[in-house]
Formats: structure tokens, C-alpha cells, sequence
């Protein structure tokens, strides 16, 4: 793990800037299998209005909900300076085990280095194979104040 960095959101101008950045770290990463981002945080902490985020700077047409009930969502990348060709938006909020995950192709979503993986609540798939990720922590300070921890998970 490298040493975690903390930044504070005060709104979804900062948001939106914060998640551009990401999304730069993340697709200048050298990597062989699809790059992932982990989002954890409570109900109500900012990890869709990230995804929404994220998916403006993907230049991604439709519209973001929270994959809850439906679990994954797949959209179309159309930004040119994207590596990634497909954004995955997992929720695993209702899954009780990796093995729900991994029944739903894990294995094949992270194998492809075109797919850009989103997981909301990835202590729910606790122990899934993950190559190498960006794990950042939603807390709400106060109103839209956030605080996001962010580290990488090396292989």
C-alpha cells in the first residue's frame, strides 16, 4: 500500500475535478487487467455522486443511477483520452459473498484492460480477486463537506 492521501470536497465542482484526477491516475496506470476504483463509505457519503462524476469526465451520454437493485451497470467510454472502452458500476450493497460477484463474471470484467470497474461497498465481496485498485473512503463531514481517504492497492 502506498501512503494514503486525504482530500476534502466541499462540493460537486470540487467533486467533479477530484474525480477527473482519479480518472487520470487510473488510466496512466500501467496495467494488464481492467483498472478498478473501490468506493466505500456510508449511505449518503458521495460514492454515486463520484460515479456520476467519473462518468462526466468519461464523456458517458447517459445518465448514472445507483446500480442497487440490478447490482452492475455497463456504459459506453466516448472520452478519446480514455485507455478504457466500458465503465462497470457494481453496487454490492445486497451481496452476501464473493461468490455472488464472481458468479456474475468477475473473473472475465477484470481480465479485460478496456474496463474501467467502479465497486460501491467492496467489504461486501470482501477476499475477491483483485489485481490492483484505488480505494477511496467517502465520510460526510458536514452538509456537502466530504472527506476522502484515497490509497492503492498494489498486485
Amino acid at each position: 500500500m502506498e501512503k494514503e492521501k486525504v482530500t476534502i470536497i466541499h462540493n460537486l465542482d470540487e467533486l467533479h475535478l477530484f474525480s477527473c484526477m482519479i480518472f487520470g491516475e487510473v488510466n496512466d496506470t500501467e496495467r494488464d487487467s481492467a483498472g478498478i476504483i473501490l468506493l466505500s463509505g456510508d449511505l449518503g457519503a458521495g460514492k454515486t455522486a463520484f460515479a456520476k462524476e467519473l462518468a462526466d469526465c468519461l464523456h458517458i451520454k447517459e445518465e448514472i443511477t445507483s446500480p442497487t437493485f440490478v447490482i452492475q451497470k455497463e456504459y459506453d467510454i466516448h472520452n478519446p483520452k480514455s485507455s478504457f472502452r466500458k465503465l462497470i458500476h457494481i453496487d454490492a450493497y445486497r451481496l452476501e459473498r464473493k461468490e455472488e460477484l464472481e458468479y456474475l463474471g468477475w473473473g472475465d470484467l477484470i481480465r479485460n484492460p478496456e474496463n474501467l470497474i467502479l465497486i460501491e461497498w467492496p467489504e461486501k465481496v470482501e477476499g475477491i480477486k483483485i489485481p490492483h485498485a484505488f480505494i477511496l473512503h467517502f465520510e460526510i463531514i458536514e452538509g456537502d463537506k466530504r472527506k476522502i481517504t484515497r490509497d492503492q492497492m498494489k498486485k
